[in-house]
């Protein structure tokens, strides 16, 4: 085997240009960064082969937990995988004297479409934890094949366009022999597993992750092609490859809906069936199923896989509903994700019975059993309805999660108040042992080492390397928080990061920055709530401002927005249209002498964030109190020394209590305060009408006559008057403004900024995935890594 970390100079070089041959066909002189990359790619693959082989060796005889999420976000792998093995340099080094650069070969890679938002992020990160601490892990996902969306931006209107990611060939993926026949009432479809390694780092250790893809159970009819009826023909095969086509699917109509409902049973039976035949190979008895394997259920999505396990366990395996249960109840865990009661599945029983009709006997076996429990236990029968697993013929998904789960975990301490006080507040009342708090949690080494090489060397040079395996001895950075040398170089990496976007963006956009400017940034999918609406109101009425002064006096500002909205929320894709209209006018008007500039990031991805993070100064995290459960950006942001404005809830509370008063930015009113106003104690039309400022603002958006804008603002008016602005834009504005005058009287102190980059430096270390794999495995889990 391969020593990696021996590997040589002149070895490297050797083998890639094999691998150049027989790959590609090539040689050096004819070879392109194609050709390149497709050789580097298949030199590593040889390497985690051979450590993948020996890891699923070692871990057969320990218990495994098998992670299900309908999201994964690993980004591009290439220069992850070279990093990790310790070949990132090497690499460098011989393709230079090959007369190729690194930087160009990277490039060509496409990011992975199996994943959108923090819980794709969280669950790489998981992954890449579990490896990294070797502990036995395995993941499923959908290989979707045009994942979320590209997002085009046309005059200033998202336009949504197939992202076509497997076009180039997925370098890192191995189609295996594993497929499963997945039932649906109607038609049989195929489940084609296709496995992707997550290496460790600096060790030896792959974990898998299995992507499905639908495939059809039978071939065209060939008959009916015969004869030109090419529809009839291709009916089932395009009927089948629909369901493992896109992330997310409008699921807004009953259509939508029953195509929602297949995709996700199609995921869960074939990962359930999958872990099954896995066990059997490597335990036996299927009585203690629930003593070798854990399943681990993120978000609202995999639940099915409760009643599928049952439905096998009984159809297949002979056992009573009752042991079925008890099997069930001692392997499943689940974690929440979000609060948002919008994304809390409801399934009309009437459908699942005309899509998956074996799931309703086990759905209805485990209604009646809650119930039973409820009614034993006491519990009213407003709670039993309201903890119930079928409400008004419809199945209650997190309900049903909450019952069978061994344990239901919390992304932060808020993220929990929040569920104890709402969503699942008779769960809370009644099965409190059950609940914990984990925290959402980042890989450093993503964020950290491989997103910002400056900061990253800086600070291997300060306290020594042993950060980059165990991120808690980022902590030992503040003994230098005083250290005027290093403050002045750790802003001279800053300014050159920003530079290097600045250049960027005028090579490629044509779009001309100040790098001495505020680099102000708000990187998230668009929704309501994430209230990218608070910080275009606050640049528009800068701008007004400075229309009406020249001469106003404020710090340059670079404002960089990015994200996507789903193609079918209309709201969203409003404010989207309602930031680039500000964009147009704001950065073509030479008299406010670009104090202000606007920068949309269109279709951003993993790959985009890193390369921006690193130049950012200010992070806004802006969602509703109460609303979100934790916000991993800020972790990306703080991790890169930039400092947060935002709402003191989710995880950001707990950040904020860790950095101590003035090394952050707070505003807005609290959880608690959100949560009775949804009650129906706000009314925005009182803040609209009694402050002069919010009003002056709204109408002059609002009449084209008096504002420079070209854009219809009446739908985000009515949004915000008519209907009652559900997110609180208008009551958090004036709280909002007032925090960034406060940021802006600090950035003014550079050395003072500098030392509050370094304290959240410092301190995001301990909010690093591996510390809540390390939580999970011994608390949650109950896996080890012993003997490895």
């Amino acid at each position: 085997m391969i020593q990696i970390m021996k590997l040589s100079v002149s070895q490297f070089k050797d083998k890639l240009i094999s691998y150049l041959y027989s790959i590609t066909g090539k040689d050096l002189r004819t070879a392109n960064n194609e050709d390149m990359y497709m050789a580097i790619s298949y030199l590593l693959r040889e390497i985690i082969g051979m450590n993948w082989e020996d890891s699923k060796i070692k871990y057969n005889n320990l218990k495994t937990v098998y992670i299900l999420s309908f999201e994964y976000l690993p980004g591009k792998m290439l220069e992850k995988n070279l990093l990790y093995l310790g070949l990132r340099d090497i690499a460098e080094s011989v393709l230079g004297e090959l007369d190729f650069k690194l930087e160009d070969i990277l490039d060509i890679e496409t990011e992975l479409g199996i994943g959108h938002g923090s819980l794709g992020a969280i669950c790489d990160s998981y992954l890449d934890s579990l490896s990294t601490m070797q502990f036995p892990g395995f993941a499923y996902g959908i290989r979707y094949e045009r994942g979320l969306m590209i997002q085009k931006l046309v005059d200033g209107i998202q336009i949504e366009e197939p992202d076509n990611w497997l076009k180039k060939t997925n370098v890192w993926e191995l189609k295996k022999y594993y497929n499963y026949d997945i039932e649906y009432k109607d038609f049989q479809v195929k489940a084609q597993s296709f496995d992707f390694p997550y290496i460790g780092y600096d060790n030896k250790s792959v974990n898998t992750m299995r992507l499905w893809s639908a495939e059809p159970k039978n071939d065209l009819k060939f008959d009916s092609f015969s004869k030109g009826n090419l529809q009839e023909a291709y009916d089932e095969y395009i009927k089948s490859k629909s369901i493992s086509e896109f992330l997310y699917p409008d699921d807004s109509t009953r259509k939508g809906k029953r195509f929602r409902l297949m995709q996700e049973y199609f995921y869960v039976s074939a990962s359930i069936k999958d872990i099954i035949r896995r066990y059997f190979k490597y335990k036996g008895n299927i009585l203690k199923l629930g003593d070798r394997i854990c399943i681990e259920i993120n978000d609202v999505h995999p639940i099915l896989a409760i009643p599928e396990l049952i439905n096998i366990l009984t159809v297949d395996y002979g056992l009573s509903y009752e042991m079925s249960f008890k099997i069930s109840s001692k392997l499943f865990t689940y974690t929440n994700h979000t609060t948002l009661s919008e994304s809390f599945e409801l399934w009309d029983i009437s459908l699942i019975e005309d899509v998956i009709p074996q799931l309703v006997k086990p759905i209805r076996y485990l209604d009646e059993l809650s119930r039973k429990e409820f009614k034993e236990m006491g519990i009213s029968d407003d709670e039993v309805f309201e903890m119930a697993i079928i409400q008004n013929s419809h199945l209650n998904s997190v309900n049903l999660a909450s019952f069978v789960s061994r344990t239901i975990n919390s992304l932060s301490d808020m993220h929990q108040y929040v569920l104890s006080k709402e969503n699942l507040r008779g769960y809370y009342k009644y099965y409190k042992d059950k609940f914990i708090v984990k925290r959402g949690s980042i890989n450093h080494r993503r964020w950290l080492l491989k997103s910002n090489k400056k900061l990253t060397d800086l600070i291997s040079q300060t306290i020594g390397d042993d950060f980059k395996r165990d991120s808690n001895k980022m902590i030992e950075l503040l003994e230098y928080k005083n250290d005027g040398i290093l403050l002045d170089e750790l802003g001279r990496i800053k300014y050159e990061n920003k530079r290097e976007v600045a250049e960027y963006l005028k090579k490629e956009l044509g779009i001309k920055i100040n790098p001495y400017s505020v680099f102000d940034m708000q990187l998230s999918r668009f929704h309501e709530y994430k209230r990218q609406l608070l910080n275009a109101f606050k640049i528009a009425s800068d701008y007004f401002l400075l229309k009406e002064n020249c001469n106003y006096d404020i710090v340059p500002r670079t404002y960089f927005f990015g994200g996507k909205a789903p193609s079918s929320y209309y709201i969203a894709k409003e404010i989207i249209a309602f930031i680039n209209s500000l964009m147009k006018v704001i950065n073509n008007d030479r008299l406010i002498k670009d104090k202000i500039k606007i920068v949309f990031i269109e279709n951003l991805n993993i790959s985009k964030t890193e390369f921006a993070i690193k130049a950012a100064d200010v992070n806004e995290s802006l969602a509703t109190a109460s609303k979100e459960s934790a916000s991993m950006s800020t972790l990306k942001f703080m991790m890169n020394g930039a400092i947060t404005i935002g709402v003191s809830d989710g995880l950001n509370k707990e950040i904020f209590s860790d950095l101590g008063r003035g090394n952050y930015f707070e505003f807005g009113i609290s959880s608690e305060e959100v949560m009775e106003n949804d009650r129906g104690g706000y009314n925005a039309y009182e803040y609209y009408n009694q402050s002069p400022e919010i009003r002056n603002l709204i109408n002059r958006l609002n009449n084209k006559s008096m504002t420079e804008f070209q854009y219809n603002f009446k739908p985000i008016y009515n949004m915000l008057i008519k209907y009652n602005d559900s997110f609180m834009v208008l009551r958090d504005f004036l709280s909002y403004k007032k925090a960034q005058e406060r940021l802006e009287k600090r950035y003014r102190d550079e050395v003072g900024w500098n030392e509050m980059a370094l304290i959240n430096i410092a301190k995001s270390g301990k909010y690093s995935s591996d510390t809540t794999m390390l939580e999970f495995a011994d608390m949650v889990w109950r896996i080890n890594n012993e003997n490895i």
